[in-house]
């Protein structure tokens, strides 16, 4: 037992030594698709991500790595008279995979789970000179949305410089936001577009 704490401790130690803070900005366009039924209904909606991730090299294998993370993502869409707000956090645990083409350019993957946790779901819609609106998070909604969303993601980027990253990515919800007998909301996929500064 001691021996295993003892190589646990090296390896930690060896990967903060290979560890770099990365902060993150992203423009961001997803679906919500809702089915009542065989009525399939989908709105778009698009807005950007603030974060920061923080790139752990792994010392026992070259390239491979892990990121964890957090981002704060703003997304807004509008459908007919509805207009729309999602704000939620976003945790994900990515292990990555890097390739060095010379000094100052590097090719890397990366996947795995995200973690996302709602904290503002609404939509607004006018009747004649009356706003309403609708917090799909609140209990007294006839439908209460889940707060928590299990996502998969994968996606690639580029390091230049050891300081600027770009990435594509795109997360697909695994867990919906609503489901019963008759009706189910979901987030099918969620497409970013990042740029990042490597400290």
């Amino acid at each position: 037992m001691k021996k295993i704490l003892v190589i646990a401790l090296a390896l930690l130690v060896g990967a903060q030594a290979h560890a770099q803070l990365v902060a993150k900005a992203a423009f961001l366009n997803a679906s919500d698709r809702s089915k009542f039924d065989n009525n399939v209904n989908s709105v778009n909606l698009s807005g950007f991500s603030l974060g920061a991730e923080y790139k752990i090299a792994l010392p026992f294998v070259d390239g491979l790595g892990v990121a964890p993370g957090a981002n704060v993502n703003f997304l807004f869409g509008s459908e007919n008279e509805f207009r729309y707000s999602d704000i939620a956090l976003n945790i994900p645990l990515h292990a990555t995979y890097s390739f060095d083409f010379g000094r100052d350019f590097r090719a890397y993957a990366f996947g795995g789970p995200s973690a996302q946790i709602g904290l503002i779901k609404n939509s607004k819609y006018t009747v004649g000179n009356q706003t309403n609106s609708v917090n799909y998070y609140s209990n007294e909604s006839s439908s209460t949305y889940n707060r928590f969303m299990l996502l998969l993601g994968l996606g690639a980027g580029v390091e230049v410089a050891e300081m600027i990253q770009v990435s594509v990515g795109v997360d697909f919800g695994v867990t919906p936001f609503f489901r019963n007998d008759y009706i189910r909301v979901r987030r099918p996929y969620q497409l970013k577009i990042g740029v990042g500064y490597l400290f």
